[in-house]
């Protein structure tokens, strides 16, 4: 047992309350602004940008395609910036449908040059994925946006994953969609409206 506010409560417990202070893999939808509430109190972080190259956002507003996972997937569609949001499956039923197979003769979720091919010959887009790097004894989650047809990354946000005792023992820092997921998305839904054309 651990002591908790003069009361004694079992370490289950305790860490069930830990646990439910955040969710993990919930699609919500935006606020009025178009960002995500990462708080109960409806305030809005952003992750720190490293890359925020300027494009013209209507060239790639038909769709994006993202190979992040369901959630995520789920999360970018309903941000509602894309006319569509896309997997790897339903781009590889598209190539197929216009008979570019052998433009695009591979095409998998972290194929950059089946991508690109794509990209260059069926039509523009952004490629939305996730990363993880590892710096100086860190783990860090990058959200990024690739240009698919040049595979340059555009768009590069990033979050530290909390590693320490605490978050592994207990979930305190935990990722989760209020400290990570969130704040990444945020990041990108301020790129993607400062790009946008008013």
């Amino acid at each position: 047992m651990i002591r908790m506010i003069g009361r004694a409560v079992p370490l289950s417990a305790a860490i069930l309350l830990i646990a439910g202070c955040g969710t993990t893999g919930k699609v919500i939808k935006p606020n009025n602004s178009g960002y995500l509430a990462t708080d109960s109190h409806g305030a809005v972080e952003q992750a720190k940008t490293d890359t925020a190259e300027k494009i013209n956002l209507a060239d790639y507003k038909s769709f994006a395609l993202v190979t992040t996972g369901d959630s995520a997937f789920k999360q970018i569609k309903e941000l509602g910036i894309f006319s569509e949001v896309l997997d790897i499956k339903d781009l590889q039923a598209r190539i197929i449908e216009k008979n570019l197979q052998d433009k695009v003769p591979s095409l998998a979720a972290n194929d950059r040059i089946g991508i690109s091919n794509a990209g260059r010959n069926y039509q523009k887009f952004l490629w939305i994925h996730f990363d993880i790097e590892k710096r100086d004894d860190k783990k860090f989650v990058k959200l990024i946006a690739t240009e698919a047809a040049s595979s340059k990354d555009v768009f590069v946000a990033e979050r530290e994953i909390n590693t320490g005792v605490m978050a592994l023992a207990y979930g305190i820092g935990a990722p989760n969609d209020q400290n990570m997921w969130y704040p990444l998305f945020n990041s990108l839904v301020a790129w993607l409206k400062s790009n946008s054309v008013a």
